[in-house]
């Protein structure tokens, strides 16, 4: 994930994360870390992602997803919870295995990134280095 630093700088930092089916994305992060503060500040990120399995020499895939970056509300935390426990089995057991205190002596937070525009890139689907670009329409 890019963000953008008060001076306009670019800032990456890689994350695990998890999906919603209206194309949220959501990760788990300190808001003191650089990308929390720029994000505190400036709520525009981009994400890539793709497998670093591909091989060099064989078709490739990824997307490019550009959108606006948050802390989840108290509502939107729970959805990613339900999400990401169930992706990552081993994270839902450690959470479900804190007493109160330490639960609440928490700083990571779930973060929410929604997309507004999408870039495919699937060489399989569509060609040697065809991107398709598209804006992301809600309800």
């Amino acid at each position: 994930m890019a963000t953008l630093t008060p001076t306009g700088e670019g800032h990456i930092h890689t994350a695990y994360f998890c999906y919603s089916n209206s194309m949220d994305l959501f990760f788990i992060s300190n808001p003191a870390t650089n990308h929390g503060q720029n994000l505190a500040k400036n709520p525009c990120a981009a994400v890539a992602i793709a497998s670093s399995s591909q091989p060099w020499d064989q078709p490739h895939c990824g997307l490019q997803l550009f959108g606006k970056c948050w802390v989840a509300s108290v509502t939107e935390t729970v959805k990613a919870f339900a999400i990401h426990a169930a992706r990552f089995h081993a994270y839902g057991d450690y959470i479900k295995s804190l007493n109160p205190v330490d639960m609440k002596a928490l700083v990571y937070k779930f973060y929410v990134f929604r997309p507004s525009r999408i870039t495919i890139f699937d060489e399989p689907e569509f060609g040697e280095e065809t991107f398709i670009t598209a804006d992301v329409v809600r309800d």
